[in-house]
């Protein structure tokens, strides 16, 4: 499950990210997923599921619509 630490994480990096480089979105949502699995990493949170990372890619997409 997708904690509100993560989806703020994830909202930022996306957002940062298209502000520099605008229409780049496959590159932001490849950018974002590697900051999260790395800030996973970090912390110790270990390999994430393919559930999570579903949840993760489909909340990267409803933030680039929004």
């Amino acid at each position: 499950m997708l904690t509100e630490d993560g989806k703020a994480m994830l909202a930022k990096s996306v957002r940062e990210y298209l502000k520099k480089h605008p229409g780049r979105k496959a590159d932001a949502k490849k950018k974002a997923v590697r900051h999260f699995l790395d800030y996973r990493m970090a912390f110790g949170g270990g390999k994430a599921s393919e559930a999570l990372m579903r949840e993760v890619e489909r909340y990267i997409d409803r933030v680039m619509t929004a």
